[in-house]
């Protein structure tokens, strides 16, 4: 699967940093971060300001298709 980041970056027009993990990669702004692809899902975890450059760090999104509705735990087993 593909993903994407969150739609709100691509508000941001400064220079942005993700800390990703295990790496760093600048962009020019938030559109451009906001058109790349990822091949995780992953959701921002703080956002700081250092030197004019938006500093994103990022965190693995690892409950995808955890679902809960209203405090209801999500079906894991087939009633069959």
């Amino acid at each position: 699967m593909v993903y994407k980041s969150e739609s709100f970056v691509e508000r941001i027009t400064s220079p942005v940093v993700v800390a990703f993990v295990d790496k760093e990669v600048e962009y020019a702004d938030g559109r451009t971060l906001s058109e790349q692809k990822f091949d995780k899902y992953w959701l921002v975890d703080s956002i700081s300001v250092w030197d004019s450059k938006i500093i994103l760090v990022m965190k693995e999104n690892r409950n995808i298709n955890n679902v809960e509705w209203i405090g209801e735990e999500a079906v894991d087993k087939s009633f069959f």
